[in-house]
C-alpha cells in the first residue's frame, strides 16, 4: 500500500507539526494533467520529530538519515522524503510561502505557485542531480507555466534567486522561452 500526501498531511497535522508537501505532488496541484509519482516529498520545520511521527503512524517504514533528507522506505523502496529545511534557502522559503488546498476532507499545505515553480527551477538547475530527474523537473516547470498564465513574477524572481546568484534573472528568461513555445536549456 502506497502512502499518499493526504496520509502524510494527516499524520503531521495531528502532531501539530509545520510542514509543506513539495515535489511532484505539489506540482500536480498547478497543472491540468497531473503526472504519476510514488514517493511523497515533505519539508518539515522539525524533520527529526516528523520522522518519528511518520514512523509511528506507518510502522512498515524504516528510516535512513542523510544531510539533506530523512528517507523513509517500505521494503527498501522510497515512500517519504522528509527534507531538512536548513539544507537549502529555497526549502526554508517553502515553509513560509505556502497555501492550503483541500483533498477530500483533508487540508494539505503546498507551496504557492511561485514557490513550487522556483523549487522546480532549483532542482532542474542543480548540476549534481541526475539528468533524467532534472529533465523531469524541466517538464514539470514547463507544464506549470503553460497552465498558469498569471504569475507574480517579482515573488518568483526573489524565490528563484535562492537557487543561485543570478537565478532569478535566469528563471524569468526560461519562463519567457516556455511561453514563446521554445525549448529551455538546463
Amino acid at each position: 500500500m502506497d502512502i499518499t500526501p493526504t496520509d502524510v498531511a494527516c499524520a503531521l497535522a495531528k502532531a501539530k507539526l509545520k510542514y509543506v508537501i513539495v515535489g511532484a505532488h505539489a506540482a500536480n496541484a498547478y497543472v491540468s494533467r497531473p503526472r504519476t509519482t510514488i514517493d511523497v516529498d515533505v519539508i518539515a520545520t522539525q524533520p527529526d520529530r516528523a520522522k518519528n511521527v511518520l514512523l509511528k503512524a506507518f510502522p512498515q517504514l524504516t528510516a535512513q538519515s542523510y544531510p539533506v533528507v530523512i528517507r523513509l522506505l517500505i521494503g527498501g523502496r522510497e515512500a517519504i522524503d522528509v527534507i531538512r529545511p536548513a539544507s537549502s534557502a529555497i526549502f526554508q522559503a517553502a515553509i513560509d510561502n505556502l497555501r492550503v488546498i483541500t483533498v477530500g476532507k483533508t487540508q494539505i499545505n503546498i507551496p504557492t505557485l511561485e514557490c513550487v515553480l522556483a523549487m522546480k527551477f532549483a532542482s532542474m538547475t542543480t548540476l549534481t542531480r541526475k539528468m533524467p530527474d532534472r529533465m523531469q523537473d524541466a517538464a514539470d516547470f514547463a507544464r506549470i507555466i503553460d497552465n498558469n498564465p498569471t504569475l507574480d513574477e517579482r515573488s518568483f524572481h526573489t524565490l528563484a534567486q535562492l537557487a543561485f546568484d543570478g537565478g532569478g534573472d535566469e528563471a524569468l528568461k526560461m519562463i519567457a522561452l516556455v511561453r514563446a513555445g521554445k525549448a529551455i536549456q538546463i
